[in-house]
């Protein structure tokens, strides 16, 4: 990657690792594009002619696709200037993509929409960028999808300053009992609160918090989960600390495709 300034105000940068996260018509041949740089955070650009058949970003602006970007300008909408596809050494890639399919389709789209909902623009995230990659790498190869949604969200919600208290209770400071159920207050942490609800009635969010297991707090912690229902109560948890921070604008792959796994 290289640096190059005229002012304080004026970039011009060159190879810059990123990922496609959104593209969108812009005018009659260009594209506004949305990319996940891994040393600039998400970026947005104008590629010029993008539409054009002899462009030569013709059928480089793929999302999930590594790229190495090269742009210029000044303020939070910059010119695209080149791309080049980024070499990979992974056995799943196949021709520089990765064969996402049905449901682990869905689910990369579900990671794009995580982080241009939560990763503001130009706000450097280079764990988050690896942490992304990984998560594609590994939904790539279909194997404990949910675990890879459910490990990714935790992450960025980490590393976007969103805090979670999963291996001590708020209240005593003592570390999580396994056998021992909690209340995760979603702004706060758990507490142990004695229940007399059932277990499908302690998975609805109440108020301010949710049901959920010492079991499960830990297994999310250590990103490595044992049963479906740790997996369930893990997703449960996970969907009401996002809508939090996220508002009264829901995600929108969540809700066109009312996917199991999201």
């Amino acid at each position: 990657m290289n640096i190059n300034a005229g002012s304080s105000n004026y970039q011009r940068i060159h190879c810059q690792p990123a990922y496609i996260l959104h593209t969108q018509a812009y005018q009659n041949t260009s594209l506004i594009v949305d990319a996940f740089t891994e040393n600039f955070g998400r970026v947005r650009f104008v590629a010029k002619g993008a539409k054009r058949l002899k462009s030569s970003f013709a059928g480089k602006l793929q999302v999930f696709t590594p790229l190495l970007l090269s742009w210029m300008g000044k303020g939070d909408l910059y010119t695209l200037t080149d791309t080049d596809f980024a070499s990979v050494n992974q056995i799943s890639y196949v021709n520089g993509q990765l064969p996402l399919r049905g449901s682990v389709l869905l689910s990369a789209y579900y990671l794009n929409e995580l982080i241009l909902r939560f990763v503001t623009l130009e706000d450097p995230h280079p764990e988050v960028f690896y942490y992304y990659a990984d998560a594609l790498e590994k939904l790539s190869l279909k194997k404990n999808i949910e675990t890879v949604l459910r490990v990714f969200e935790k992450r960025l919600l980490q590393e976007t300053g969103y805090s979670l208290v999963l291996n001590h209770d708020i209240d005593t400071g003592k570390s999580i009992d396994v056998m021992k159920t909690y209340y995760y207050i979603l702004n706060e942490g758990p507490q142990n609160k004695v229940m007399e609800r059932e277990l499908s009635d302690r998975l609805k969010p109440e108020y301010d918090g949710i049901y959920v297991d010492g079991k499960t707090l830990l297994e999310l912690d250590s990103g490595s989960f044992t049963s479906k229902e740790t997996l369930k109560q893990a997703k449960h948890l996970m969907r009401a600390l996002i809508a939090l921070h996220l508002g009264d604008k829901p995600l929108k792959t969540r809700a066109l495709f009312q996917s199991t796994i999201l």
